[in-house]
């Protein structure tokens, strides 16, 4: 389904004119880290019938020819559909890889588009920092701390920005683990909007349980689980994709992907599908990028996306001469996706009572001093 989507993005923007790549990026890190891994998705596209090399550097602005390195990258093959399995893209006879050094040689690029997949680690110059906390409110009610915060030390603002958190584990001895079809439920995705570059440390609290007119608390929780959010918003436009839905969907696509374990395709099966049996969403590519297994109690996650091509670049050159050069991305012809994780610590249910109430009894007291002093003559 991700393929697909991203092609279709990719062929939309690069096709019929002259920029040279389309890029898309998603980078894995840790709060507070630098070193990160990625998966990047290219198309390159030229105005001529030529031969290229390709490379995928660990450090673009450090390397200057390929060695070992623990990058790949690969032509992306078709759509595993039914009616296309054995039909290989490109010819395999067209090219050869080099898989030790992330290189590409021989790959004839001419009016079509060629589809690119890179597997990426290295180093980047910024991270994303945070400390999250959580008191129970009921069963699957958890809530962030007034003191749980987020920054954005990327040096590059992000939008359309999300907090992913899991009040239960899909098996844990304390009983708090997904039971059923209850896991959507105990899973919630917070609509943050924008987090622009500089380092300002911002509150979950403040950011998540924003209410929309007269919303309770408990109307926000509701809102935001996960499946409700999962049906409603990032799938609606991609029912029926295959017969024309128009518009840029890859931030839907990446954050319907990083979630599909937890999607159910036959609950929500489209009525628009092109052919019978067929389906518009599949799970046969990029399933590395599910976060299905890392959405734990002991976690969240923040996801937000930038309008550049982030660390990961690709270089070229025409085959057979030696000096690789850096093929950037057009403007807007790039998206980022950074997924972070945020440690969180895994509390009992008893435990969270506890701390909760002592929060609760240090705000009242704190009010009661404040009341007092306005008081005072």
């Amino acid at each position: 389904m991700a393929a697909s989507l991203l092609s279709i993005g990719a062929v939309r923007s690069v096709q019929g004119v002259k920029d040279k790549l389309h890029q898309l990026t998603i980078v894995d890190l840790k709060a507070g880290e630098t070193y990160g891994y990625a998966t990047a998705l290219f198309g390159v596209k030229t105005t001529s019938d030529i031969r290229l090399d390709f490379w995928l550097p660990s450090d673009h602005l450090g390397e200057t020819e390929p060695g070992e390195t623990n990058c790949c990258l690969r032509p992306m093959p078709d759509s595993l559909a039914p009616e296309q399995v054995g039909v290989p893209y490109p010819n395999p006879v067209e090219y050869k890889l080099v898989p030790g050094n992330a290189e590409i040689h021989n790959l004839r690029v001419r009016g079509t588009l060629k589809l690119l997949e890179g597997r990426w680690e290295g180093l980047q110059p910024g991270t994303i920092r945070g400390f999250a906390d959580v008191r129970s409110y009921g069963r699957l009610d958890w809530r962030f701390t007034k003191d749980s915060y987020i920054t954005n030390d990327l040096g590059v603002d992000l939008h359309n920005c999300w907090i992913i958190h899991a009040v239960v584990d899909s098996y844990a001895q304390d009983g708090l683990h997904i039971m059923g079809d209850r896991g959507k439920d105990a899973i919630y995705a917070y609509s943050i909007d924008d987090m622009p570059a500089g380092g300002v440390k911002r509150f979950l609290r403040d950011l998540c349980y924003q209410p929309v007119d007269d919303e309770t608390i408990e109307d926000i929780m509701q809102r935001c689980k996960l499946g409700n959010i999962q049906s409603q918003d990032w799938s609606k436009d991609f029912r029926g994709l295959l017969r024309g839905v128009v518009g840029e969907q890859e931030e839907k696509a990446l954050m319907l992907l990083s979630t599909m374990g937890e999607y159910n395709c036959m609950a929500n099966k489209s009525k628009m599908d092109l052919y019978p049996g067929e389906k518009t969403f599949s799970r046969d590519r990029l399933r590395q990028l599910d976060l299905h297994e890392q959405l734990q109690r002991d976690c969240v996650y923040f996801i937000g996306f930038a309008d550049d091509p982030g660390p990961v670049r690709l270089q070229y050159r025409r085959h057979g001469r030696s000096d690789y050069r850096t093929l950037n991305p057009e403007e807007d012809q790039s998206k980022t996706m950074y997924r972070v994780r945020i440690p969180l610590k895994v509390q009992t249910r008893d435990e969270a009572r506890r701390l909760r109430q002592a929060e609760e009894g240090t705000e009242s007291e704190s009010s009661a001093e404040d009341q007092e002093t306005d008081e005072a003559p």
